[in-house]
């Protein structure tokens, strides 16, 4: 099941996990519960979530998840995005 977090007007079905990875990430990671986070693990990898943490957390999440994440999925830098990247994400 795709988080149970997310708000009840969104249908589950219709979500593609690809398409929005980033956007279920961002959510899931800030506001997720213990299977929320367990789903997330199983369908995108620790690694995917690290790159994500190092690549997005930093304009995508508060503060506070910021470094329980970093801690949590040892990411020891974050990258600044560069020229018209910072659009592109």
């Amino acid at each position: 099941m795709i988080g149970a977090r997310l708000p009840a007007h969104y249908d589950r079905q219709a979500i593609d996990t690809q398409s929005h990875a980033a956007w279920l990430i961002a959510g899931l990671l800030e506001e997720g519960d213990s299977r929320d986070l367990r789903w997330l693990v199983s369908r995108f990898g620790e690694e995917r979530l690290r790159r994500w943490v190092a690549e997005r957390g930093a304009r995508q999440l508060s503060s506070r998840s910021l470094a329980f994440w970093r801690l949590a999925l040892d990411v020891d830098t974050l990258t600044e995005p560069q020229g018209d990247e910072l659009w592109l994400r």
